[in-house]
């Protein structure tokens, strides 16, 4: 990230390139995100809720357009600008 141009600090968005647009909606649309010193997932760890913050939070979408699609984060990621950064995302 630091490479990218990106220090620490908080994150307030995400977005996604969306390139085909379904008819269906992703219900209870989840972001956690989490600082971790794991260069690969050799383990569930990472997995743990106690370590995520939980920054977006039970919406239901479908994305409308084609292109960049943000979701602005209803709590900030405090990133600490050393760490890598895992992003979990799930719907039910």
């Amino acid at each position: 990230l630091n490479a990218a141009g990106m220090f620490g600090g908080n994150i307030t968005s995400l977005g996604f390139n969306v390139t085909l647009v379904g008819s269906g909606v992703m219900p209870n649309y989840d972001i956690w995100m989490a600082n971790t010193t794991a260069t690969s997932f050799t383990s569930t760890a990472y997995l743990n809720p106690a370590i995520q913050t939980n920054v977006y939070n039970g919406v239901n979408i479908a994305p409308a357009s084609l292109g960049l699609n943000t979701h602005v984060f209803t709590t900030p990621f405090a990133w600490d600008g050393t760490s890598n950064v895992v992003i979990n995302i799930c719907h039910v």
